[in-house]
């Protein structure tokens, strides 16, 4: 599927235990490991979800590059 599709169709933002995160059609199955956090929309409005985040750092490919070990720290820092 490519990109601009993703802004088409129905998406989910999903996650996983070292807070990934990712935007994912809710037309396929969740990936092992990964769970939906029932947040709905089109890609961009996932993506705007995923930025508002505490680790708002959002690869072209939708995924959050910052493990939950690393938000950890920065959130201590404050």
């Amino acid at each position: 599927m490519y990109k601009d599709e993703l802004d088409t169709i129905e998406c989910c933002v999903i996650t996983n235990a070292k807070r990934y995160y990712s935007v994912w059609p809710r037309e396929r199955a969740i990936p092992g490991g990964w769970r939906s956090i029932d947040v709905v929309g089109n890609a961009q409005e996932c993506i705007a979800y995923i930025k508002a985040l505490s680790c708002d750092n959002v690869m072209p490919s939708y995924t959050v590059t910052r493990p939950k070990i690393v938000c950890d720290v920065r959130g201590a820092q404050a």
